[in-house]
């Protein structure tokens, strides 16, 4: 698939078409892959895991991965614990308020799953293995459908937009290597309750996330407001679209509150619909919308065996 997009950039290039089969030939081969064969990992495990912790808490959704693309790890990864919900989620890429339509059981029954890859794998490669696996081993069917919903629109606010435009709007990629080198372990928090050392990488385009005992830190550079709505999507608890009309790339930050929690004078960090009117000079306005849902036509509720 991603090479068929290379196709007419190598015929342009005065590389046609028996040149383009022969590169498309070694680049698939080279990935450890035929030409005929779906990108699959080396090798993977699935098994069911428990969900009850020594302590008496149930996970709920997932555990985070070890290693995988982008990491120090890069050609191992592992899910503690996962629900297949989840790892379908992440296989197609599912924005947190996307809903998927499918058994009850697929958000209570949990796996365990390790797989080894070419170090060199991509996000995207990443996923279409993790697709490839689920219809391989859970005999995954699915197709997606367009349904009305309820959605927030972000717009500007009555008093106009409080946003600093980036010095350089020229798209400034993140290196491969931006979060390769996490720190282990609890953080260190400084007195508002957030890491004293975020994971926010030194250089690169995005909206980076921090979550502290007190609430939720969006720390952005060089984002878009589309990229912005996006990221409010989870916190939001629904679907967010972009009405802003605004085009520009902007650095910001964006701090509110997680249910529950008080800052140390006893003062609750502003709620997000507070956040972002107080801070960047937007709002959240309710409205009916549509979104993608992806739905299961099958699914194994056991896996095939390793």
């Amino acid at each position: 698939m991603l090479l068929l997009k290379h196709r007419k950039a190598l015929q342009e290039n005065g590389i046609h078409r028996p040149a383009w089969a022969a590169l498309a030939l070694l680049a698939s081969l080279a990935h450890g892959q035929t030409a005929d064969q779906p990108l699959a990992f080396d090798a993977v495990s699935v098994k069911p895991a428990n969900p009850n912790m020594p302590d008496g808490r149930m996970v709920v959704g997932m555990r985070p991965p070890l290693g995988g693309p982008g990491t120090d790890d890069p050609g191992r990864i592992r899910y503690p614990i996962i629900s297949l919900q989840f790892l379908i989620g992440t296989a197609y890429g599912l924005k947190p308020t996307q809903k998927l339509a499918g058994p009850d059981w697929m958000d209570t029954d949990f796996f365990q799953i390790e797989a080894t890859m070419p170090p060199t794998t991509t996000p995207e490669q990443f996923r279409t293995m993790l697709q490839n696996l689920l219809a391989d081993r859970f005999q995954l069917k699915v197709h997606r459908e367009t349904r009305e919903t309820a959605v927030y629109a972000l717009v500007v606010a009555k008093n106009g937009p409080k946003l600093k435009e980036s010095s350089s709007q020229e798209d400034v990629p993140l290196p491969p290597d931006a979060f390769a080198h996490r720190p282990q372990g609890p953080p260190n928090l400084g007195p508002d309750g957030f890491p004293a050392h975020p994971n926010v990488p030194a250089t690169g385009a995005g909206i980076f996330t921090t979550i502290g005992t007190l609430g939720i830190r969006l720390t952005a550079r060089q984002a878009t407001m589309h990229q912005l709505a996006n990221t409010l999507n989870a916190a939001a608890s629904r679907p967010v679209v972009d009405e802003t009309g605004l085009t520009a790339k902007y650095d910001f930050v964006l701090t509110f509150f997680r249910p529950g929690a008080a800052a140390p004078d006893g003062e609750a960090l502003p709620e997000i619909f507070t956040a972002i009117q107080s801070q960047l000079g937007l709002r959240l306005e309710s409205k009916r919308g549509t979104e993608e849902t992806l739905v299961i036509d099958h699914v194994e509720k056991t896996p095939a065996a390793n």
